[in-house]
């Protein structure tokens, strides 16, 4: 069985984003599983992707996620009201 992977867009430097495919991490008992329809930027991202601020290293940008929830561990389902609507 192969495992699940996620794309994104990864910022490798200022100007540069490389489609990769991600391995999608264990869920664990307080996580979720986002699919994601659509992501914001902060400034700080935009900052980044044009090399006025350097992070140092590659990374997925964006943090302002909408989208809908795939999986949800036990501790966050209830945390979160038991995956009621």
């Amino acid at each position: 069985m192969s495992q699940a992977v996620a794309r994104a867009l990864v910022l490798e430097a200022p100007r540069h984003l490389t489609g990769r495919e991600l391995p999608v991490p264990a869920l664990g008992d307080d996580d979720a599983l986002i699919r994601v329809a659509a992501c914001g930027l902060c400034g700080t991202d935009h900052e980044q992707y044009t090399g006025v601020l350097f992070g140092g290293f590659a990374f997925v940008p964006g943090h302002e996620t909408v989208g809908t929830v795939e999986a949800i561990g036990p501790r966050a389902a209830q945390r979160w009201g038991g995956g009621r609507r």
